[in-house]
Order: C-alpha cells, then sequence, then structure tokens
C-alpha cells in the first residue's frame, strides 16, 4: 500500500512540474509577444506572473531589457534632446 501511495504522489509531483514548466514557456511566449505588439497593460499582466512561477530572475531581466529599450527610444528621438526642461526655476 505505501509503495502505490508513494507511486502516485511522485507521479502527481512529475506531472505538476511537467505542468508549471510549460506553464513557465507560455507565460514566456506571451511577455515576448506583448513586448512585440507594444501591449504594455499585457506586458505587467505577464510580468507579475514570473514571481509566481519561481520566474523572477527571468522576470526581472525581461523586464529590465523592455525598460532599457523604451529608455533608448526616448534617447534616440532628437526631440527630446531640443527640449530638456529647466531643474532649477
Amino acid at each position: 500500500m505505501f509503495v502505490s501511495d508513494y507511486t502516485s504522489v511522485t507521479n502527481s509531483f512529475s506531472l505538476l512540474h511537467e505542468a508549471a514548466t510549460q506553464l513557465g514557456s507560455v507565460v514566456t511566449q506571451k511577455f515576448d509577444e506583448a513586448v512585440r505588439a507594444e501591449d504594455l497593460a499585457s506586458v505587467e499582466r505577464f510580468f507579475k506572473i514570473f514571481p509566481l512561477l519561481g520566474m523572477q530572475n527571468e522576470g526581472l531581466v525581461k523586464f529590465s531589457l523592455y525598460l532599457c529599450s523604451k529608455v533608448m527610444l526616448v534617447m534616440r528621438n532628437p526631440f527630446y534632446h531640443s527640449y530638456i526642461p529647466p531643474i532649477f526655476d
């Protein structure tokens, strides 16, 4: 009886781990799609899911790269450099 219980629990953990891995792949794919589509709401939504799957480092790296790309776009814009608001009045 204990052997069959152990096997059942082991199989359940294996299935759970496999499902978590697949879910992580889906979240990563959907995050990348949201970035390409420039869908900020979806980017934020999928970013929040990474830590729930134990993928906080991957989520932080992906979100940081996304933010850096947005900052680079702003900095490359010539109109940004033509008007820099005064720091002190």
